[in-house]
């Protein structure tokens, strides 16, 4: 008997064969079946072993959905199962591949994948010491996918395919070996209708030898399981002889027992921290932008690292899509993704900002640059000066005016509270909450410097500020309505930078906005066209240049500004550092700080130029 359960354990994990079946001749769908096994009982590469009862419970939830991947990757469905069967030695299944996954079709067809790697959940397990292998009793399917390497390395599959139209035309030929023709219409459908009967039942005495197998393997089992049952027992007769036969050892018995059970216990655990799930490890995190922002935040406002973090039973849908085993190398990926999309969003938010195009990546505090504001014109040299030899035939030397502008990066800080008495499920869904408010604050703080900063109590000297002492201004009482001539007077302010619509911005409160909509010479943007959504903020066009309106004008009052043109490439940004998200705890206050923080200088390169500010005074 074991020798036939070797020899039938052989046969079903030999590679399987391709597959001949007669179907229509057509297939107007363009799919193409696959068969094979997912997986086996077998340890497979990465030491596990699935027993075919976990099989045949953790299927349920994936038949809900039965979708077919390719690599692992949830963004590339291929196909889809439409039978399975639980088998002694694995998971057998049968699957459709569409043809709209042209490259992993053709890949298939020519016989590149062939093999099959499923990605699941363990529930409950065990460890062997003897095979050192991880006995896998019970677990949830969560995805089958087409590889190239699978991680069982008898997972395979074949193709099943349908008769071609040269293969009935040989098998016409073969049937009717006494004429030259070939048979008509008629005599080709009796001939495959005869051929359809005869593979019928070849398939049913097949089925009927496989369920006579089946039960014989069955009662092997059955008998095994008793076996094993008695020898169980026999073992436990065994010890408790020895235990009595050495009373005295008997403490020490139990001491040693208990501490390699609790070895063994430790290396369970483990293992089930490493092991959770089967994937392509090149393709990286699965998760969103979104998914990555709010875990790393959490971790952030719960003080704990991000493989803590992930263990929450909050985030189990984000630890089946990642994995359970987070390393340095994932952990920095994600801190510099979550710092770069945070940045993203500020800058989404930002309206005066994206105006000045000139952005500089500083790599320290500050940073000198060399500029040459006005280098003069060249000379025109007389036709008799042609061929002097004194020099005049190249005119007069102008010595250059090189000036020197410096970027300083000033910190910016955005601040949140969180109280002792937030409990962690409450900091979890607070989360979207607390980034967007630190976004938001960050952003606004932003254009207020840029806009109307003074120097002072804001670090940063503002375009509006820029205008006013150089007393480019344009004044305009307060009650009155401001319009596109108001603008046009305050551009021409601008002198010779102020000639070029597409280097000029208007920045406009929204006093000055409803203004404007009045104005019959003003232009928004259902007039303007598809221009006028360029710029974040931008609400119409004034003589070819954009209007933006900003929230972050002081009030309509005496000697408030109104709005702003800039001559934006007299205006550079300067970053130093992208956003940083940290934490402290304020034991005295029994509260934790959040503090979001970022580097960024704003500065003009010609000195007293370029900005241009309609103000407000009582009349």
């Amino acid at each position: 008997m074991p020798v036939l359960v070797e020899e039938r354990k052989k046969q079903m994990n030999k590679t399987i064969e391709l597959i001949s079946s007669i179907k229509a001749a057509e297939n107007d769908s363009g799919e193409l079946i696959i068969e094979g096994l997912a997986n086996t009982t077998d340890k497979d590469r990465q030491g596990d072993i699935v027993s075919k009862d976990a099989w045949a419970r953790g299927i349920s939830n994936y038949l809900k959905n039965p979708i077919i991947l390719a690599f692992h990757d949830h963004s590339k469905p291929v196909g889809k199962m439409i039978d399975h069967k639980v088998l002694p030695n694995g998971l057998s299944i049968t699957a459709k591949i569409s043809s709209a996954a042209s490259e992993i079709y053709q890949l298939i067809q020519d016989g590149v994948l062939s093999a099959f790697s499923v990605g699941f959940q363990i529930l409950d397990a065990e460890y062997e010491p003897d095979t050192d292998a991880f006995i896998i009793k019970d677990l949830e399917l969560m995805e089958i996918s087409v590889v190239s390497v699978p991680a069982n390395a008898d997972a395979l599959f074949s193709i099943r395919k349908s008769l071609t139209d040269e293969e009935i035309k040989s098998f016409t030929k073969e049937k009717d070996t006494h004429k030259e023709k070939e048979m008509n219409k008629t005599e080709l459908e009796t001939a495959i209708a005869e051929q359809l009967q005869k593979l019928k039942a070849a398939e049913a005495n097949a089925k009927a030898a496989e369920t006579a197998k089946q039960a014989e393997l069955d009662a092997i089992a059955d008998k095994a399981s008793a076996t094993a049952i008695t020898g169980a027992e026999k073992l436990f007769n065994d010890l408790k002889s020895k235990f009595e036969s050495e009373s005295a050892s008997l403490a020490e018995e139990l001491k040693g027992l208990k501490e390699e059970l609790s070895t063994k216990a430790a290396e369970l655990q483990a293992i089930q921290k490493s092991k959770m799930e089967f994937h392509d490890k090149a393709k990286g995190s699965r998760l969103t932008t979104s998914e990555v922002q709010g875990l790393v935040l959490t971790s952030k406002l719960l003080n704990k690292s991000l493989e803590q973090t992930i263990a929450l039973p909050a985030f189990s849908d984000l630890r089946a899509k990642a994995g359970a085993h987070i390393d340095s190398g994932v952990a920095g990926d994600w801190e510099k993704e979550f710092s770069r999309s945070m940045e993203d969003e500020m800058r989404q938010r930002l309206v005066v900002a994206p105006a000045f195009g000139r952005t500089i990546n500083m790599t320290s505090y500050t940073l000198n640059l060399p500029v040459n504001p006005e280098a003069g014109t060249a000379e025109w040299i007389a036709p008799a000066d042609f061929r002097s030899t004194d020099g005049s035939s190249t005119g007069t030397a102008a010595a250059h005016q090189f000036q020197e502008v410096i970027l300083t990066a000033h910190k910016l800080v955005a601040k949140d509270y969180l109280g002792d008495e937030e409990e962690e499920d409450a900091i979890i869904a607070l989360e979207p909450m607390i980034r967007d408010s630190l976004i938001r604050k960050s952003a606004r703080a932003l254009d207020i410097a840029m806009l109307r900063g003074d120097g002072s109590t804001i670090p940063m000297t503002g375009v509006a500020q820029v205008a006013a002492d150089a007393s480019l201004d344009v004044e305009i009482a307060t009650t009155a309505s401001a319009t596109v001539a108001n603008l046009a007077a305050v551009r021409r302010k601008l002198g010779k930078y102020g000639l070029n619509p597409a280097d000029l911005v208007y920045i406009v409160s929204n006093d000055v906005y409803y203004d404007l909509l009045d104005d019959d010479d003003f232009r928004t943007v259902d007039m303007v066209g598809p221009q006028a959504t360029i710029l974040t903020g931008e609400v119409g066009r004034v003589n070819g240049s954009p209007v933006l309106v900003s929230g972050e004008f002081e009030a309509k009052a005496n000697g408030k500004h109104a709005a702003v043109c800039v001559y934006t490439p007299n205006f550079v940004v300067g970053n130093l550092r992208g956003f940083r998200v940290q934490r402290d705890y304020l034991l005295q206050d029994q509260k934790t700080v959040i503090v979001a923080s970022r580097r960024t200088a704003f500065s003009h390169i010609i000195a007293a130029q370029g900005a241009a500010v309609l103000t407000w005074v009582t009349a």
